[in-house]
């Protein structure tokens, strides 16, 4: 059981201030009757998770149950240049340190740490800790559509202590580990 989890919902892609909540282990929330939320859990030293789910009807009740998985070593980069960086099972990232910019959409400046986390689902342990449903959208029209995945990786950037991404129009380059081996229908 992990300790000191905040969560945080979302409505329509929408964050719900009124309803964070930080909780340690096990909680009960009391929320809206039959909407379509999305919890995202941040808790230090794992990667992040996100559940979709719908609420129960008024008087009823929903239990999740949320498995996160610990995030791989911190990697510090120092200086300015292009950097490739690996984590476990061959989970690896290739970027250019100015490329990135904080909320703000100003250069970072300074060291860039890292952690590279990857999500093996071929097993059912931590098949739990993907992120989200197995869903994705059709760009065509817009529905909900299965899609299948041989493994995914969480790469989290930070500077200062606050989160940081690659600037509009700079791109890194990913290798995600294969752990199925076989087609997955």
């Amino acid at each position: 059981l992990v300790s000191s989890v905040e969560l945080e919902f979302y409505v329509d892609g929408i964050k719900r201030d009124d309803l964070g909540s930080t909780v340690n282990e096990t909680a009960v929330l009391t929320i809206d009757a039959d909407v379509d939320y999305s919890i995202r859990t941040n808790t230090a030293g794992f990667a992040v998770q996100v559940i979709p789910f719908r609420s129960a009807a008024e008087g009823g009740n929903v239990d999740l149950d949320i498995t996160l998985i610990p995030r791989g070593d911190v990697i510090t980069i120092s200086g300015a240049g292009s950097f490739g960086e690996e984590g476990n099972d061959g989970a690896a990232v290739s970027f250019t340190t100015s490329d990135f910019v904080d909320a703000n959409g100003h250069p970072v400046v300074g060291d860039i740490q890292l952690s590279i986390t990857p999500v093996d689902v071929s097993q059912p342990a931590t098949l739990a800790a993907f992120p989200g449903e197995f869903t994705g959208i059709l760009e065509s029209d817009g529905t909900q559509t299965p899609i299948v995945s041989f493994g995914t990786v969480e790469y989290e950037f930070t500077a200062n202590g606050e989160s940081i991404n690659l600037a509009p129009g700079a791109t890194a380059d990913v290798l995600i580990p294969i752990y199925s081996f076989t087609y997955q229908d």
